[in-house]
């Protein structure tokens, strides 16, 4: 319990989030660790690296879930190594003003504009350099997969239902 309140905290502080967000980002991370392909310490893990570079470029908890979500799925399975790229992929599309709106980040239409150069490596590498080069093509080929977690993990309230499933199971094992 201690490990899952610490990994909470780091998120919510990496976000800037409010304690009245407390049951919203407890729902988010346990939708993303159903719909996705890791769990809450591999999230906590690379929003530490991720720090507040994600809220502060406009991204909703469920937008940054849903990439790092992704980037497990396609075998990205160093939680420190996806942190820090998609921290890196989001300076480098911040510096692009035509990926923002209202001067925040809008990830559908930084994936808008790269859409053309998804199989170009010398591009890609040029604009999020080649440490990042992979994690970048992997989101931005799969940017469809991004909308449907993103969509997912959006207003659940997953955690109270598989807690209420657990205590269910409880009741009926004894």
């Amino acid at each position: 319990v201690t490990e899952a309140i610490s990994s909470l905290t780091t998120i919510m502080n990496a976000n800037g989030a409010q304690v009245e967000e407390t049951s919203r980002y407890i729902n988010v991370l346990a939708a993303g660790s159903q719909k996705g392909a890791k769990e809450v310490d591999f999230l906590a893990a690379a929003f530490e690296k991720i720090g507040p570079v994600g809220a502060t470029a406009g991204l909703s908890i469920e937008q940054q879930t849903a990439a790092l979500e992704l980037l497990g799925e396609k075998g990205f399975n160093s939680a420190e190594t996806a942190g820090t790229s998609f921290r890196n992929i989001l300076l480098e599309m911040q510096k692009d003003e035509r990926n923002l709106t209202n001067g925040k980040l809008d990830l559908n239409k930084a994936f808008t504009n790269y859409a053309g150069i998804t199989e170009d490596a010398t591009e890609l590498t040029e604009i999020f350099g080649k440490e990042n080069v992979a994690q970048a093509q992997a989101l931005l080929i799969n940017r469809y997969r991004f909308e449907e977690l993103t969509l997912a993990i959006t207003n659940t309230n997953t955690a109270q239902e598989q807690a209420i499933q657990q205590m269910d199971n409880a009741t009926t094992q004894t």
